[in-house]
């Protein structure tokens, strides 16, 4: 018994040692993807602006840099790894524009950051991620390239930080604490979706860039 639970120790930290390796492996590759996507973001092709809402000018170097991110969110092993498809960009595209819609209802909620408040926010969540390749695998690299971009990320980080903010004012939410759960969260997504819908008809959707098509909440929205 002895011998066979020490077979299966040695056995068990080996592929431990080899699942890191992995890790490390898809880290480092992940990051070299993300600074390959940074580096189109920074060609003029890549400033060219696709899609507008509101005041946020979204452009064609902020949807390959999230495309980028999101492949490499949902793969496993560095086989996985493959250059950007346009089902990919038209994923990120739709991810994006419904990030920034959510920023701008926010916004018409009240929900003002600044920039200095926005950048702590982001950097805290990164390093979370970036000093741990054995652990976080791609997203290790990602957090790495982002946190050194933060600055090339202004846009990107103010939408995502703004959209994460309650779409409900302090009012609203203590009127949904004060319900059970089922009717508090009918109640959640009603008035959530009722600010959607007014942000996007005062901040329509605007694609400069015929590569896009219209992303499926435009019509769940405005329909």
């Amino acid at each position: 018994m002895g011998i066979g639970v020490a077979l299966l120790l040695v056995a068990f930290l080996a592929w431990r040692m080899m699942e890191r390796e992995r890790e490390i492996r898809l880290s480092h590759a992940a990051e070299e993807s993300m600074e390959k996507a940074y580096a189109f973001k920074a060609s003029p092709e890549g400033q060219k602006a696709v899609a507008g809402i509101g005041d946020f000018a979204i452009s064609c170097g902020d949807i390959n840099v999230l495309a980028q991110e999101m492949l490499i969110c949902r793969i496993k092993t560095l086989e996985e790894l493959r250059p950007l498809s346009t089902e990919d960009l038209q994923f990120a595209f739709n991810e994006f524009t419904f990030k920034a819609l959510n920023a701008m209802a926010a916004r018409e909620r009240g929900v003002v950051l600044d920039w200095d408040e926005v950048k702590e926010k982001r950097k805290i969540e990164y390093e979370s991620f970036a000093s741990k390749p054995d652990r976080h695998g791609g997203m290790c690299g990602v957090a790495r390239a982002r946190l050194r971009h933060l600055e090339d990320d202004r846009l990107y980080n103010i939408i995502m930080i703004t959209a994460s903010e309650p779409l409900l004012s302090n009012k609203e939410l203590e009127q949904v604490q004060r319900m059970n759960s089922t009717e508090g969260q009918h109640l959640l997504g009603q008035l959530s979706q009722k600010r959607l819908k007014a942000a996007a008809k005062k901040h329509p959707l605007l694609i400069y860039d015929n590569r896009f098509k219209q992303p499926p909440w435009v019509e769940q929205l405005m329909g």
